[in-house]
C-alpha cells in the first residue's frame, strides 16, 4: 500500500470529504455512513491508499460488508473540533433510493428497526475551517487524484449499486453480512 503522507485515518476522511464528487465541486458532501464507510474500503482496497500515522481503519466483516468501528470516533472527534458538519436528513437522497427497494428493515435488521427513531440518515461535509485545512496539505497530485477517483466514481452509485459493488469484488468482506443475500440477488 502506498503512503500517504504522514496522514491519520482522520485526515484521510477529511482528504475524502475534500475531494471533488460526481459534480466536480470541491468539498462534496457525503450522504450516509454507509457509503462513507465503502468509500474508505475503496480507498485502501482499491486505490491502495492507508493512513501511516496512528492506526489503520482496521476493516472487518460486518452486517453490510466491510466496516471500520474507528470511523464513528473519527467523525465524532472531527465534528467536535469543527473541522466536519453533519445533518441529518429527513429523506433518502435520489441516489439513495433504489429501485431495488432495500428498506431500512432490511439494512439494520429486526433488532435495529425496532429503535427506527433513533436512526438518522446524515450527510457529511467539512466545515469552512476543514476545507482551509485540507487546502494547506501539500498532498501529492498521484495521491489526490486515487481519492477523487475514488469519491468520484462510486459517490455517485446508489446504495444498491455501491453495495453490489463492493459485495462482488471483495467478497470475504461479506461474510458477516446479513443481507449479502438481498444485496446479490437483486441483480
Amino acid at each position: 500500500m502506498q503512503a500517504t503522507q504522514d496522514l491519520t485515518r482522520g485526515q484521510m476522511l477529511m482528504m475524502l470529504l475534500a475531494a471533488p464528487g460526481v459534480r466536480g465541486k470541491e468539498g462534496e458532501p457525503v450522504q450516509g455512513t454507509t457509503r462513507l464507510q465503502k468509500l474508505l474500503f475503496l480507498m485502501e482496497h482499491e486505490a491502495k491508499l492507508k493512513p501511516t500515522k496512528g492506526s489503520d481503519f482496521d476493516f472487518t466483516a460486518w452486517k453490510f460488508g466491510p466496516v471500520s468501528k474507528e470511523l464513528y470516533d473519527d467523525l465524532e472527534k472531527l465534528e467536535n473540533l469543527g473541522l466536519l458538519e453533519s445533518e441529518p436528513v429527513s429523506e433518502p437522497s435520489k441516489t439513495e433510493l433504489d429501485e431495488y427497494g432495500l428498506s431500512f428493515d432490511d439494512l439494520m435488521g429486526e433488532e435495529e428497526s425496532q429503535s427506527r427513531d433513533s436512526f438518522q440518515e446524515k450527510k457529511y461535509r467539512l466545515s469552512e475551517e476543514g476545507l482551509n485545512w485540507a487546502r494547506a496539505q501539500k498532498l501529492d497530485t498521484e495521491t489526490f487524484n486515487k481519492i477523487r477517483k475514488i469519491k468520484e466514481k462510486y459517490g455517485a452509485l446508489s446504495l444498491q449499486d455501491l453495495l453490489h459493488y463492493v459485495y462482488t469484488k471483495f467478497p470475504r468482506w461479506t461474510t458477516a453480512s446479513e443481507i449479502k443475500g438481498k444485496v446479490l440477488r437483486r441483480r
